[in-house]
């Protein structure tokens, strides 16, 4: 008897706990449907709205739920838009866009984790199916809030634009246009480590066709900020992927120039000059062979230029003085017979350099060194009418 009754208080206390359990259970979930509730605009309580979804994320029996993540997610995009043009609804989450994204990215995670994919795809996809008809998916819906949002201060406001896609490139996968925004709306605000930043992110989109543009920028960004170390790192990086690309080169030679590394320039403009040959950079390598005493070399280098422009004044200019000091260092101290071979060496090298001061007159006749270097030419030669043609020049010009 006394066991009977024992089995029947048991049973009883059993079956009214599981009731308890299961009225928590519903009531928490009710929480997360009356949540969903107040946020649409018939019955909008938006303060009812997060205070149920905020219970119903932190209790046991529904934190663990991809719904309630996801209804969360929907609360705090709703009251990002309807905050928009209402102040006092803005002032009831301080950031309410990240609050989404983080929502959603814990929906996401709890699928994931239970094999189903149900809210995922009405968190990712841009439009589903509901009983009610066609819905937005949260990621394209807060993302077009939020490129509305830009559009007021695209113009004007660079930085708030600048902010406002902060979220989108932060959370959503990589868009090209996205990132272009950014770098660009960044850079108009003067916020030059973060467009540099965005801009080497934009460059390593693989399918982005504008990549070496992008490099470009970012390059450019860390040069207006001297950031020597990220300036070099990025042309470095651009000229990796892009070999061909003539840009990356000679700004890393002009960065071995500045630091006096001739050699190392060297090395890199001979690669300019295998892909894109210009005046402008063989006369740069003549210049350093002449800076690492190879006059030899350097005057390889100034011959090359007039191959390519037989009008350039300064490879003229450079080869006529190369031969002037030759003949110049070999007649030095030597007092030697006009047939010696020593003054066969001077005279050879100031006929070279006669007829090179001479091409350069003709390109540019309004340079005295010119007619001062004839003159003292003509003197080795012992040509004495040529030297007071020359005087008279000078004299004229003066």
């Amino acid at each position: 008897m006394t066991n009977s009754i024992l089995k029947s208080i048991f049973a009883g206390a059993a079956f009214v706990a599981g009731s308890l359990l299961t009225n928590i259970a519903v009531a928490q979930n009710g929480a997360v449907n009356t949540a969903e509730f107040y946020i649409k605009p018939e019955t909008a309580k938006y303060e009812k709205a997060l205070e149920k979804i905020r219970q119903a994320t932190y209790h046991e029996k529904t934190k663990d739920k991809a719904k309630t993540w996801y209804i969360r997610a929907k609360v705090f995009i709703t009251i990002f838009e309807v905050g928009t043009e209402d102040k006092k609804v803005a002032a009831l989450v301080s950031n309410p866009v990240d609050s989404a994204f983080l929502s959603m990215q814990k929906a996401k995670e709890l699928e994931k984790g239970s094999k189903k994919d149900t809210y995922t795809k009405r968190i990712e996809d841009p439009a589903f199916q509901t009983e009610v008809g066609m819905e937005t998916g949260l990621e394209q819906r807060i993302k077009n809030d939020l490129l509305a949002e830009v559009v007021k201060y695209q113009d004007t406001e660079f930085e708030k634009a600048y902010e406002v896609m902060i979220p989108i490139v932060t959370y959503l996968p990589a868009d090209t246009t996205n990132l272009t925004y950014i770098s660009y709306f960044a850079s108009k605000a003067e916020k030059l480590k973060e467009a540099a930043i965005y801009s080497e992110k934009l460059g390593d989109v693989e399918e982005y066709t504008g990549n070496v543009e992008a490099y470009q920028s970012a390059a450019y960004s860390y040069y207006k900020l001297e950031d020597s170390v990220n300036f070099l790192r990025i042309l470095e990086k651009g000229a990796k992927r892009f070999p061909k690309e003539t840009y990356f080169l000679t700004n890393i030679a002009d960065v071995h120039i500045k630091a006096k590394d001739y050699p190392k320039a060297i090395e890199i403009l001979k690669k300019v000059v295998e892909i894109e040959p210009t005046a402008k950079v063989l006369t740069n390598i003549a210049i350093m062979y002449q800076g690492e005493e190879q006059p030899e070399k350097a005057v390889e280098y100034y011959k090359k230029v007039l191959e390519l422009d037989a009008q350039d004044y300064d490879a003229t200019f450079a080869l006529a003085l190369h031969y002037y000091r030759q003949a110049a260092n070999e007649l030095e101290g030597n007092d030697q017979a006009a047939t010696s071979p020593k003054m066969k060496m001077v005279i050879e090298n100031a006929d070279q350099s006669i007829i090179y001061a001479k091409k350069a007159m003709e390109i540019n006749n309004d340079d005295d060194a010119l007619y001062s270097m004839l003159k003292d030419l003509y003197v080795m030669k012992e040509d004495s009418k040529n030297v007071e043609l020359m005087k008279k020049k000078i004299a004229d010009r003066k």
